[in-house]
């Protein structure tokens, strides 16, 4: 479900076809036109939306779908690790630990 919804918004404005929808996310596995639509249905509740308001993800008939909400892509920072700070094994340094649990 997520593999659709990631095709969907990185397409957004554009509509996806059916067979392009086979081809990234089911690897050319042959799917029936019903098995899609539920598969759209279940990745449109996830969102909020709904085959009826058709809000964020709308239906084009006989072609495919088009994620229709607006994008925005933030770019992820990552800082470095301090190179003062050695690297430590958890498991080397660790004490031997008993928990108990009631039954």
């Amino acid at each position: 479900m997520f593999a659709l919804l990631r095709l969907l918004v990185e397409n957004d404005g554009r509509t996806v076809s059916k067979d392009e929808m086979r081809a990234t996310v089911w690897n050319g596995r042959i799917l029936s036109e019903s098995a899609i639509s539920s598969r759209i249905k279940s990745v449109r509740q996830s969102i909020g939306d709904d085959g009826h308001a058709q809000a964020l993800i709308r239906t084009v008939h006989g072609i495919g779908f088009c994620f229709v909400a607006d994008v925005t892509t933030r770019v992820a920072i990552s800082f470095p690790k301090p190179e003062s700070s050695p690297e430590v094994d958890p498991i080397a340094h660790s004490r031997p630990s008993i928990a108990l649990l009631p039954f």
